[in-house]
């Protein structure tokens, strides 16, 4: 069940990366902005901030308030000749020249005092006698008052000086990041085929373990360290509550459902052989069609490829391919100055500009 919260920006993973670029722009300025990312739990907002960090050249320095106390954020005191000053931690940047994101997570589920003087680093940069280098964006970090996750609100002031966005999960832009980062090609097709359980977080009920952005790359985490072994003395009851306990027990018994399909795929070996003559798969059945074509993505080389797509572009739904394709060069870029992939990209042009956008 969304808990979205009424005025405030929706964005997905990838709008809020274009957030955060304009933001970066914006140091030059006297007053430069401060970005405060509303989400459910689970969502990835950090990753998605020290990503940009990452990919910008920048430090990514992260305090989380919910473990801090006052005296973490000023320092500890010390006299001299009379006069007391405080020490500021060491987490704190301290060159002039130095440029990166100082990301403030979990600022409306910390004690009213820890964000208070979080706070101090919006209001002014300041904390203290500390000052934050001129280089460093200020990025906020919270859950919403109906996540159930016990939040201190801002006031009014405070929300006044600060730029917010809802971050929401979107299908497309987390595969787009799954695929060259490792996650299971597994897990992948699973997202496709139930994109419903990307991220399905219900306040009211609570719960310990469910489907979120951040367990369905643990569940990929699962799987390489657990390999699906059936029969006595195999691992598949163990797989079975690993699974559960990441994602729930629902979604964990469905997704070892998807597991079964997964393993009666078509053989790769035999489409690369006969890619005319090997059936393409039942267009009623959606997991074996998002299964094959992830399967096909994955295994694809620059010297199979034309035997690959020969195979893929006989596929009942366009749907289909156009995953294929975008998955390719996700995870193998050198694949997209091959005919295969140029052909691919004529027949769904469409498509490949706005994946790449």
């Amino acid at each position: 069940m969304a808990t979205t919260r009424p005025n405030i920006e929706k964005v997905k993973p990838s709008q809020l990366k274009k957030h955060l670029e304009v933001a970066l722009l914006t140091l030059a300025e006297e007053n430069p902005l401060v970005i405060m990312v509303w989400g459910e739990p689970g969502l990835g907002k950090s990753a998605i901030v020290r990503q940009v960090a990452e990919d910008n050249g920048l430090e990514f320095r992260s305090v989380i308030g919910s473990l801090m106390e006052p005296s973490d954020l000023m320092g500890i005191p010390s006299v001299e000749n009379g006069v007391t000053s405080w020490n500021p931690p060491a987490f704190f940047p301290r060159e002039s020249s130095s440029r990166g994101i100082m990301f403030l997570d979990e600022a409306t589920t910390c004690r009213p005092d820890v964000q208070a003087a979080m706070l101090g680093l919006v209001y002014g940069r300041k904390l203290g006698e500390y000052r934050l280098p001129d280089g460093w964006l200020i990025v906020m970090a919270g859950n919403g008052y109906a996540d159930r996750a016990m939040v201190n609100k801002f006031s009014s002031a405070t929300n006044n000086r600060v730029t917010h966005a809802e971050l929401i999960p979107d299908v497309d832009d987390w595969c787009r990041w799954a695929v060259p980062n490792g996650v299971a090609p597994e897990v992948i097709a699973w997202v496709r085929f139930r994109p419903g359980l990307l991220h399905r977080f219900d306040a009211d009920a609570n719960p310990h373990a469910w489907p979120s952005c951040r367990s369905n790359h643990q569940l990929s985490t699962v799987l390489k360290h657990t390999p699906d072994e059936p029969g006595e003395g195999g691992n598949r009851a163990t797989l079975r509550s690993l699974i559960c306990a990441t994602i729930g027990e629902g979604p964990g018994s469905e997704f070892m459902g998807f597991l079964d399909v997964w393993k009666n795929l078509p053989r790769f070996d035999r489409i690369v052989h006969d890619p005319v003559g090997t059936p393409t798969p039942d267009p009623s059945r959606a997991d074996v069609c998002w299964a094959t074509a992830s399967m096909c993505s994955r295994l694809a080389t620059v010297e199979n490829l034309s035997a690959v797509w020969a195979y893929v572009k006989r596929f009942p739904s366009r749907e289909f391919q156009v995953v294929w394709g975008r998955d390719l060069v996700a995870r193998s870029p050198e694949l997209a100055e091959t005919p295969a992939y140029i052909d691919w990209a004529v027949q769904h042009q469409d498509a490949h500009v706005g994946y790449g956008g």
